[in-house]
Protein backbone atom coordinates (compact mmCIF):
# COMPACT_ATOMS: atom_id res chain seq x y z
CA UNK A 1 0.00 0.00 0.00
CA UNK A 2 1.43 3.37 -0.96
CA UNK A 3 1.86 6.11 1.56
CA UNK A 4 2.58 9.82 1.57
CA UNK A 5 5.47 11.72 3.10
CA UNK A 6 4.84 15.43 3.62
CA UNK A 7 7.94 17.62 3.44
CA UNK A 8 7.35 20.94 5.24
CA UNK A 9 9.75 23.86 5.24
CA UNK A 10 11.16 25.14 8.50
CA UNK A 11 10.93 28.86 9.14
CA UNK A 12 13.29 31.34 10.73
CA UNK A 13 10.83 32.15 13.52
CA UNK A 14 11.70 29.83 16.41
CA UNK A 15 11.39 29.37 20.13
CA UNK A 16 14.39 30.46 22.20
CA UNK A 17 14.71 27.09 23.96
CA UNK A 18 15.46 23.54 22.79
CA UNK A 19 12.23 21.92 21.61
CA UNK A 20 10.82 19.10 19.57
CA UNK A 21 11.19 20.08 15.91
CA UNK A 22 7.41 20.28 15.47
CA UNK A 23 7.30 22.85 18.30
CA UNK A 24 10.52 24.76 17.54
CA UNK A 25 9.20 26.68 14.53
CA UNK A 26 6.54 29.19 15.50
CA UNK A 27 5.50 31.13 12.42
CA UNK A 28 1.86 31.32 11.39
CA UNK A 29 2.82 29.68 8.06
CA UNK A 30 4.42 26.71 9.86
CA UNK A 31 1.48 26.34 12.27
CA UNK A 32 -0.91 26.30 9.31
CA UNK A 33 1.19 23.74 7.40
CA UNK A 34 1.37 21.54 10.49
CA UNK A 35 -2.42 21.73 10.90
CA UNK A 36 -2.84 20.88 7.20
CA UNK A 37 -0.75 17.72 7.54
CA UNK A 38 -2.42 16.76 10.82
CA UNK A 39 -5.82 16.93 9.17
CA UNK A 40 -5.13 15.45 5.72
CA UNK A 41 -2.47 12.80 6.33
CA UNK A 42 -3.69 9.23 6.65
CA UNK A 43 -2.56 6.98 9.51
CA UNK A 44 0.20 5.38 7.39
CA UNK A 45 1.52 8.78 6.22
CA UNK A 46 4.30 10.77 7.85
CA UNK A 47 5.96 14.16 7.66
CA UNK A 48 9.38 15.72 8.05
CA UNK A 49 10.60 19.28 8.39
CA UNK A 50 13.21 20.56 5.96
CA UNK A 51 15.73 22.49 8.06
CA UNK A 52 18.56 24.62 6.71
CA UNK A 53 20.89 23.32 9.40
CA UNK A 54 19.74 19.74 9.93
CA UNK A 55 18.21 18.61 6.64
CA UNK A 56 15.14 16.39 7.09
CA UNK A 57 14.03 16.49 10.73
CA UNK A 58 11.64 14.07 12.33
CA UNK A 59 8.96 16.21 14.02
CA UNK A 60 9.58 14.57 17.40
CA UNK A 61 13.35 15.09 17.28
CA UNK A 62 14.76 17.46 19.90
CA UNK A 63 16.46 20.47 18.31
CA UNK A 64 18.40 23.47 19.61
CA UNK A 65 17.38 26.88 18.21
CA UNK A 66 19.72 28.05 15.43
CA UNK A 67 20.31 31.05 13.18
CA UNK A 68 21.44 29.35 9.98
CA UNK A 69 19.31 29.96 6.89
CA UNK A 70 19.32 28.41 3.45
CA UNK A 71 20.22 31.77 1.96
CA UNK A 72 23.31 32.09 4.16
CA UNK A 73 24.73 28.76 3.00
CA UNK A 74 27.21 28.22 0.22
CA UNK A 75 26.01 26.39 -2.88
CA UNK A 76 28.25 23.45 -1.93
CA UNK A 77 26.71 23.21 1.55
CA UNK A 78 23.15 23.39 0.15
CA UNK A 79 23.93 20.67 -2.39
CA UNK A 80 25.45 18.44 0.28
CA UNK A 81 22.45 18.96 2.58
CA UNK A 82 20.06 18.23 -0.27
CA UNK A 83 21.81 14.96 -1.13
CA UNK A 84 21.32 13.96 2.50
CA UNK A 85 17.65 15.00 2.34
CA UNK A 86 17.08 12.89 -0.79
CA UNK A 87 18.77 9.90 0.88
CA UNK A 88 16.63 10.39 3.99
CA UNK A 89 13.41 10.60 1.96
CA UNK A 90 14.35 7.47 0.01
CA UNK A 91 14.90 5.60 3.31
CA UNK A 92 11.47 6.70 4.54
CA UNK A 93 9.60 5.87 1.33
CA UNK A 94 9.30 3.18 -1.31
CA UNK A 95 8.82 3.38 -5.09
CA UNK A 96 5.23 4.42 -5.77
CA UNK A 97 4.93 6.47 -2.57
CA UNK A 98 4.03 10.14 -2.80
CA UNK A 99 6.13 13.03 -1.50
CA UNK A 100 4.09 16.20 -0.99
CA UNK A 101 6.42 19.19 -1.02
CA UNK A 102 5.27 22.13 1.04
CA UNK A 103 8.56 23.90 0.48
CA UNK A 104 9.79 26.74 -1.71
CA UNK A 105 10.95 26.54 -5.32
CA UNK A 106 14.65 26.89 -4.47
CA UNK A 107 14.33 24.05 -1.98
CA UNK A 108 12.58 21.80 -4.49
CA UNK A 109 14.99 22.29 -7.38
CA UNK A 110 17.53 19.67 -6.36
CA UNK A 111 15.03 17.27 -4.78
CA UNK A 112 12.37 16.66 -7.44
CA UNK A 113 14.65 15.09 -10.08
CA UNK A 114 16.32 12.46 -7.86
CA UNK A 115 13.03 11.56 -6.17
CA UNK A 116 11.22 11.20 -9.50
CA UNK A 117 14.08 9.07 -10.85
CA UNK A 118 13.70 6.86 -7.77
CA UNK A 119 10.02 6.36 -8.70
CA UNK A 120 8.55 8.57 -5.97
CA UNK A 121 5.50 10.57 -7.01
CA UNK A 122 6.12 14.24 -6.26
CA UNK A 123 3.26 16.64 -5.62
CA UNK A 124 3.65 20.39 -5.15
CA UNK A 125 0.16 21.61 -4.24
CA UNK A 126 1.16 25.25 -3.72
CA UNK A 127 3.58 25.69 -6.64
CA UNK A 128 3.77 29.29 -7.79
CA UNK A 129 2.01 30.73 -4.75
CA UNK A 130 3.60 33.45 -2.63
CA UNK A 131 3.85 32.91 1.13
CA UNK A 132 0.61 34.74 1.97
CA UNK A 133 -1.18 32.88 -0.82
CA UNK A 134 0.14 29.56 0.51
CA UNK A 135 -1.31 30.27 3.94
CA UNK A 136 -4.61 31.31 2.41
CA UNK A 137 -4.70 28.13 0.29
CA UNK A 138 -4.01 25.89 3.32
CA UNK A 139 -6.52 27.76 5.50
CA UNK A 140 -9.18 27.43 2.79
CA UNK A 141 -8.58 23.66 2.49
CA UNK A 142 -8.76 23.31 6.28
CA UNK A 143 -11.93 25.38 6.53
CA UNK A 144 -13.52 23.31 3.72
CA UNK A 145 -12.72 20.24 5.84
CA UNK A 146 -14.45 21.83 8.84
CA UNK A 147 -11.26 22.64 10.74
CA UNK A 148 -11.27 25.89 12.70
CA UNK A 149 -7.86 27.46 13.16
CA UNK A 150 -7.13 29.98 15.90
CA UNK A 151 -7.04 33.56 14.74
CA UNK A 152 -3.63 35.16 14.47
CA UNK A 153 -4.46 37.51 17.33
CA UNK A 154 -5.23 34.49 19.53
CA UNK A 155 -1.92 32.89 18.56
CA UNK A 156 -0.05 36.09 19.34
CA UNK A 157 -1.49 36.08 22.88
CA UNK A 158 0.45 32.88 23.68
CA UNK A 159 4.06 34.09 24.09
CA UNK A 160 5.41 30.61 24.84
CA UNK A 161 4.04 29.25 21.59
CA UNK A 162 5.27 32.16 19.52
CA UNK A 163 8.60 33.28 20.95
CA UNK A 164 10.24 35.81 18.62
CA UNK A 165 7.10 35.94 16.45
CA UNK A 166 6.73 39.70 16.66
CA UNK A 167 10.43 40.45 16.70
CA UNK A 168 11.07 38.98 13.24
CA UNK A 169 9.28 39.73 9.98
CA UNK A 170 7.42 36.90 8.28
CA UNK A 171 9.63 35.26 5.68
CA UNK A 172 9.12 32.93 2.80
CA UNK A 173 9.98 29.35 3.81
CA UNK A 174 12.71 29.55 1.14
CA UNK A 175 14.47 32.13 3.30
CA UNK A 176 14.84 29.96 6.39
Amino acid sequence: MSKTLYLISSTSTQRDVPSRAEDLYTSHWFDTAKAYVANFAQSEDSWVILSAKHGALDPTQDVQPYDETKLSQSRQKRQSRNRGVVADILRRTEPGDTVVMMIGQRQRESLVGPLTEAKRLVEVPMAGLKISQQRAWMRKKLEEAGVTLPTESAQAEDPAANANQEAQPAKDPDDS
